[in-house]
């Protein structure tokens, strides 16, 4: 990396991905807008979403799906790599 640390709420797993938290109620509210976005849409501009639409149960690690995680350390998370939100208000 290029002396930046990582961002300040940045969880990683043991899997080796890197992710950003939020907090539940952030999650929550997330999805609230999301969905409320997705019932403006029709049927056929929703493709592509799952039939369950956005969840808070959703916001896991997208490399291995747990939801245990450590602080990050700048070295962690390479510039351009692409992180996920995760619940995590540790």
């Amino acid at each position: 990396m290029s002396g930046r640390s990582a961002p300040a709420r940045s969880p990683r797993l043991a899997c080796g991905w890197v992710s950003y938290a939020v907090t539940r109620a952030e999650a929550e509210n997330e999805v609230a807008r999301m969905r409320a976005y997705l019932a403006t849409l029709s049927a056929e501009d929703r493709r592509g979403w799952s039939p369950e639409g956005p969840s808070v149960e959703k916001y896991v690690c997208m490399g291995c799906g747990r939801r245990e995680f450590r602080p990050a350390r700048a070295e962690d998370c390479p510039d351009g790599a692409t992180t996920n939100p995760v619940v995590w208000e540790g």
